[in-house]
């Protein structure tokens, strides 16, 4: 079978030379063409010259959807500074427009460029999303234009990225004594042989000072939880909170609650002059009183409303009882310097076997407040509650520029107490609750922190 395929083989190549000699080179030319058909090599090139110009683009496109991504990034965070920035305005009660403006300077600080057309809307309350309507809370949305590249052959138009954020007031407790004062050593002091329980509420100071609450000698003082702008050394055992696990420092101040109560009515004439009250029983009625309230002895039943003492100071003394009518609405007492000068009346004092039952009123302008001093007052004086005084009282001790001082043994045992003062000291026991939910008072709430919730 071999000798067979061997003879057939040669005769074939006999027969090819002799037909390529006939047709001269065809043959030739036959054999490349035929191994230019046969080589793959070629085949690759073509292709691959046919696809470079869609494989660059798909490279440069993939390319250009990243530099989105980061754009995307970019302008998240432009929204997210927006929003914190934004809520710190809605914070200190700013109008629209500055909260806007405050908004857009952090956004441009973070890529953000309102003159290449970029757009950013800033709202408190929210409008979408799951803090709609809460008074607490700030909504942004921003857009940004991102100019094509190598999608501009896919796309006719620009790419609009948007990004919005919501940033909120992190509340975590309620104070129920605050003082205002933004520098001042001490601002909130405990001294001596004291004990303070403070049920339901913290304690909170706007002063800077590294020393802002502070406290000397055998005291304790258990509260939620405690804040302050400035720092303070107290600790366990010393200072217990219950709720937070340590004292908060180098917060947020806390506004004044009540810096926008109004300046009251002042009658044009007394309706006593220099009233005091050594015994037996008395009704008074709202009105101006000119040079002092003083209650030296006996009862006396304070009928619901105002009560402006004018250039005096409220005295309570001795064995003194002062009550509200049965049935009332409440009652607010303002200290007040009608001539113009700095020198309203104060808290002298409110001491020996006293006893007071008083609540501010739910409603009106000054709503929670059962005592107001005028804010023309001097920061140097002092307003006191002390020597084992039975005290029922229920809403706000509201004295912006002067110390209120608590000594003896007070207890302040209605459901909701406030002390608001320039400072407030306490060298003596007293026991303070808050259960204010429907006592009319506006809240202390401290620890505002900013956190982003959307």
């Amino acid at each position: 079978m071999t000798i067979i395929l061997k003879l057939l083989n040669q005769k074939r190549r006999r027969i090819m030379n002799n037909f390529c000699i006939g047709i001269q080179n065809k043959c030739s030319s036959l054999g490349l063409v035929s191994g230019i058909l046969k080589d793959q090599r070629g085949v690759i090139m073509i292709m691959f010259a046919l696809l470079l110009p869609i494989l660059v683009g798909v490279i440069g496109l993939g390319v250009e959807v990243g530099s989105w991504y980061y754009a995307k990034r970019n302008l998240q965070s432009a929204a997210d500074g927006a929003a914190v920035a934004a809520l710190f305005e809605v914070r200190s009660g700013s109008d629209a427009d500055t909260i806007l403006d405050k908004a857009k300077e952090e956004a441009t600080a973070n890529g953000w460029d309102e003159t290449a057309g970029d757009t950013l809307t800033a709202v408190s309350p929210p409008t979408s999303g799951s803090f709609v309507d809460d008074t607490l809370a700030v909504e942004v949305n921003v857009t940004k234009s991102i100019d094509l590249l190598f999608a501009s052959i896919f796309l006719s138009n620009a790419v609009t990225a948007n990004s919005r954020a919501v940033a909120r007031l992190q509340a975590s407790s309620e104070a129920c004594i605050l003082a205002l004062n933004d520098s001042a050593d001490e601002a909130l002091n405990f001294s001596g042989n004291t004990s303070v329980t403070l049920t339901g509420c913290a304690i909170a100071a706007n002063s800077s000072s590294d020393t802002a609450i502070d406290g000397n000698g055998n005291f304790d003082v258990t509260a939620d939880c405690a804040s302050t702008v400035g720092n303070t050394e107290l600790e366990s055992p010393d200072l217990t909170l219950t709720d937070c696990t340590s004292t908060v420092t180098g917060a947020l101040a806390i506004d004044d609650p009540y810096e926008d109560l109004p300046s009251p009515t002042i009658d044009a004439s007394c309706l006593e002059d220099g009233f005091t009250n050594q015994n037996g029983n008395v009704t008074v009625s709202p009105g101006r009183y000119c040079n002092g309230f003083g209650a030296n002895g006996g009862t006396i039943t304070f009928e619901s409303g105002t009560y402006v003492i004018d250039e005096g100071d409220f005295n309570v003394n001795g064995n003194a009882t002062i009550v509200e009518e049965a049935g009332g609405t409440g009652v607010t007492i303002i200290l007040t310097d009608s001539s113009g000068g700095d020198d309203p009346g104060r808290i002298n004092n409110i001491n020996g076997g006293a006893e007071i039952t008083l609540s501010a009123p739910t409603t009106g302008d000054y709503a929670g407040v059962l005592f107001y001093q005028e804010k023309t007052a001097q920061s140097s004086d002092t307003n006191v509650i002390n020597g084992g005084a039975d005290i029922t009282l229920q809403g706000a001790i509201y004295f912006p520029k002067e110390n209120v001082t608590i000594t003896g043994n007070s207890s302040l045992s209605a459901g909701c107490i406030q002390i608001i003062a320039d400072t407030v000291s306490f060298s003596g026991d007293a026991t303070l609750q808050n259960n204010c939910d429907s006592a009319g008072t506006s809240p202390i709430t401290i620890n505002q922190g900013i956190g982003l919730v959307e």
